[in-house]
């Protein structure tokens, strides 16, 4: 995934960043969201606010961070972990992984939905904090 990013990253950086943007925040949500025009105008609306310079700032970010996945075992308060279930970004699997390391941590796996939860499945992602909440 390093090596998209970086792809990515360039694109943004050097190319035209309304389509790499427009494909890149598209091709993360659920497949039953992609034409649908007022989603994908959110989408562009809320990248086109973020703009180039952030865009580039954050998918460095991404790029560089280190690996934490060993110290998923020392976090001791409760933890939920929320996943789309055709998340291409962070797929189940890595949530899995994760909620498997934290102790006691919830898994929740959002049914039709991509990388963008609380914007694609708002009512899901509601009701699984409430109940972690309320747990």
């Amino acid at each position: 995934q390093v090596e998209m990013r970086q792809a990515l990253l360039e694109a943004a950086t050097h190319g035209d960043y309304d389509t790499v943007l427009a494909n890149a925040t598209l091709n993360t949500a659920h497949v039953s969201l992609r034409r649908d025009p007022v989603f994908a105008a959110t989408k562009r609306r809320m990248a086109a606010d973020i703009g180039r310079a952030a865009f580039a700032r954050q998918t460095a970010a991404v790029i560089g961070r280190p690996d934490s996945r060993r110290e998923l075992p020392s976090i001791a308060v409760p933890s939920l972990v929320l996943v789309g279930d055709s998340d291409p970004v962070t797929p189940p699997e890595f949530a899995r992984e994760m909620a498997e390391a934290i102790p006691g941590a919830k898994l929740v796996i959002v049914p039709e939905c991509g990388h963008t939860s609380p914007l694609e499945r708002p009512e899901a992602v509601n009701a699984a904090l409430r109940d972690w909440l309320a747990a």
